[in-house]
């Protein structure tokens, strides 16, 4: 017997043994993929990240999943707020203040 992981962003399930959060990149990839021809396969044919050309990628429905997912970590008591604080990075977090205190202005 064994235990999958199914990601809630995405749906992909995975063996929860050789799932490794830390293994992932920090950034959102697009990639194209185009056939390889009979019984070869498939090729990777383009690579950037959503910074660059997100394409038909909808990031703010991305972020706002994340979010979520986030949510359901907090009501669950899976973290807490204060595991979060914690790791938002400084630049995020003066950002964030940025925008809030320009909605105030």
């Amino acid at each position: 017997m064994f235990e999958t992981f199914v990601c809630p962003l995405c749906g992909l399930q995975r063996n929860l043994s050789r799932w490794d959060p830390d293994f992932l990149p920090d950034s959102i990839i697009i990639r194209e993929w185009e056939g390889g021809g009979r019984k070869r396969g498939f090729i990777k044919s383009f690579e950037s990240t959503a910074d660059v050309d997100p394409g038909s990628l909808d990031v703010k429905s991305l972020a706002k999943r994340c979010l979520r997912i986030v949510k359901i970590c907090l009501d669950t008591n899976q973290v807490s707020a204060d595991d979060l604080v914690d790791d938002v990075p400084e630049e995020l977090a003066e950002e964030v203040v940025t925008q809030k205190a320009d909605e105030y202005e």
